[in-house]
């Protein structure tokens, strides 16, 4: 049972309230294009392929047979500005669970740019209350999952795990020293979400939803939220609860490929220029697409201790990286691959070295999947569609 620090138990359960557009649950008709791009249209002779097309189905067929039953129906691919694959619900808006935190990282991103705060940036100095016990918590501490952060009260989905506590902002025992140790955590992602909106002075579906959706074209999304009386924004919930479509997830990806510009308009893809819009700095994506979390400290000692971030985990991105034996992460993907992971396996997926991304998505009560040995093998599959000249680039 978790030791309880406060006297005043503050309430912070999510009502799971869509914030955004109204009827997000429905299929949206589908168009005759995808977001900016275009399907890939047939190469002229002689021209090279970047995709070997029988093998691209040979991969995408491992995860329609392994995968839950959404298969393949919401997976899109785009690699050097073209639609490779898109299936036929790439336009359904859902819940995408745990990408949510890559969003949250963003904000984060945005809020340093706009001169309002640092990574170095304590919580205490945000919010008075955390200053008893959480004096030393960092805005990177939290983002990396390192801040120890721990809260009182019961979990809020009636499971037996010291994480989800119906009372986020009940203090409690801290779990490790920060800095000091590795422990994936909703509890810090919600702190995280709480002060970022204080210092944002808006719900951070406002805030992005003028800084990072719009300019994308993204019109169609929600995020589950909470009124908060006291400071009288709506309390975003930071851990999860973003929905949005494939189309519109694959236009966040390609935001990370292009290095924070968004060349595309809302057209076709020869509307493509240099006169898009920077909306998120090079440098942020940087650090927060590289390993961030040291090889020197362990993974706590937690019930959800089996998911290991250390040399793997950037500002709430998933990096492939190394851990302390020097093994890759997936050792049959490309090196330089990060990416967003949520439950029911809604992945974003973005490749520099092969100019693509990949979503998948879906509804399907996940099998509980590996989903790092799962998505080892659909790389390894899919390197063999992708032409030698290619992948030397």
């Amino acid at each position: 049972m978790k030791l309880q620090l406060c006297t005043l138990a503050i309430v912070f359960a999510f009502t799971l309230v869509p914030f955004g557009s109204e009827s997000l649950a429905a299929e949206l008709d589908e168009p005759s294009m995808l977001g900016p791009w275009m399907l890939a249209s047939a190469k002229q002779d002689g021209e090279v392929k970047a995709l070997d097309n029988d093998k691209l189905l040979y991969a995408l067929d491992y995860i329609k047979k392994n995968a839950g039953s959404d298969g393949i129906s919401q997976t899109l691919i785009i690699k050097d500005d073209e639609v490779v694959y898109a299936g036929e619900e790439v336009h359904k808006v859902h819940n995408v669970y745990s990408v949510t935190k890559s969003f949250v990282s963003t904000a984060l991103g945005l809020l340093i740019e706009d001169g309002k705060t640092t990574l170095d940036t304590k919580i205490c100095s945000i919010d008075k209350q955390y200053c008893d016990h959480y004096s030393h918590v960092t805005l990177k501490h939290l983002t990396t999952m390192t801040s120890g952060y721990n809260a009182a009260g019961e979990n809020r989905w009636n499971e037996d795990s010291e994480d989800w506590s119906k009372t986020p902002f009940l203090q409690a025992s801290p779990l490790f020293v920060p800095g000091s140790a590795y422990a994936y955590w909703d509890e810090a992602m919600i702190i995280l979400g709480a002060v970022l909106t204080k210092i944002a002075g808006e719900s951070l579906y406002d805030y992005l939803d003028s800084r990072l959706m719009k300019p994308m074209g993204v019109n169609e999304w929600a995020w589950w939220h909470e009124s908060d009386a006291i400071s009288g924004f709506d309390m975003n919930y930071a851990p999860g609860g973003i929905e949005l479509s494939a189309v519109s997830l694959a236009k966040y990806g390609m935001l990370m490929l292009n290095e924070g510009h968004y060349p595309y308009q809302n057209t076709m893809i020869d509307d493509k220029s240099d006169d898009g819009k920077q909306l998120l700095s090079k440098d942020w994506i940087e650090q927060a697409t590289r390993n961030q979390v040291s090889l020197q400290i362990p993974v706590a000692e937690t019930d959800r201790k089996s998911i290991d971030g250390v040399g793997y985990y950037g500002f709430n991105w998933w990096v492939n990286g190394q851990n302390r034996d020097g093994q890759w992460q997936m050792p049959d993907a490309p090196k330089g691959m990060f990416y967003a992971r949520g439950f029911n396996n809604n992945m974003l997926f973005v490749i520099p070295q092969w100019n693509m991304v990949v979503v998948r998505m879906g509804e399907d009560d996940e099998k509980r999947i590996d989903k790092v040995a799962f998505y080892n093998a659909f790389f390894k599959r899919l390197s063999s569609a992708m032409n030698l000249r290619q992948q030397q680039k």
